[in-house]
């Protein structure tokens, strides 16, 4: 499936869409959204359950640069799963003094886009998207970080990537690709699974 963004006089982009789970989600921008602004900055994006390519189709229609991370989960067969590196979230580029940012609250597939109050939005520490789409392989931009890693269980991590960067907590669940981490967040508890290349003995 293929989705077209076009509007008269405004930048032009595609978005290659696979149906298949084993595919990656695929983008070819015709020309450069107006949010790769000099002065732009990435936020982070809350998505409804399962909509995270919902919502990216839908920014990208409306013509902002946005990012689903993808990693490569396990093989199906002889074919690798492919899935969202953080499920139910995706990051959006723009710049606050010129973009109609407000518009990502309506997109479709959005839940709500991270605030620092009830008029700005919270911007991303600078590098963070960066990094993870430079660990992406070339083409696709999927991470495939499928190495074997010493069990993390009952030990005190610190998340290094991501919206959780820097916070440490228990690892209740360690695999050979995600691992499970206990945080304290604004004092509540919460329990989130990142990549095991994401986290550090702390």
């Amino acid at each position: 499936m293929r989705i077209g963004v076009d509007t008269t006089g405004a930048p032009r982009a595609m978005i290659a869409v696979s149906d298949s789970p084993t595919q990656p989600m695929r983008m070819d921008c015709g020309s450069v959204p107006a949010s790769e602004a000099t002065d732009a900055r990435w936020y982070c994006v809350r998505t409804q359950y399962r909509h995270e390519l919902v919502a990216l189709a839908a920014l990208w229609r409306d013509l902002f640069r946005a990012h689903l991370p993808q990693y490569v989960s396990r093989t199906r067969g002889n074919a690798p799963l492919i899935l969202p590196l953080f499920p139910r979230y995706l990051f959006v580029r723009f710049a606050t003094g010129r973009d109609p940012w407000r518009r990502v609250f309506s997109a479709r597939g959005v839940e709500r886009l991270f605030m620092a109050d009830a008029t700005t939005p919270l911007p991303l520490p600078a590098g963070v998207v960066e990094q993870l789409q430079a660990r992406g392989r070339p083409g696709d931009g999927v991470i495939d970080d499928r190495v074997t890693a010493p069990t993390l269980l009952g030990r005190t991590v610190a998340v290094t990537v991501g919206p959780f960067a820097d916070a440490r907590g228990l690892c209740v669940m360690s695999g050979e690709q995600r691992v499970q981490v206990l945080l304290e967040v604004l004092g509540r508890r919460v329990q989130v699974t990142v990549p095991r290349g994401h986290v550090a003995v702390a």
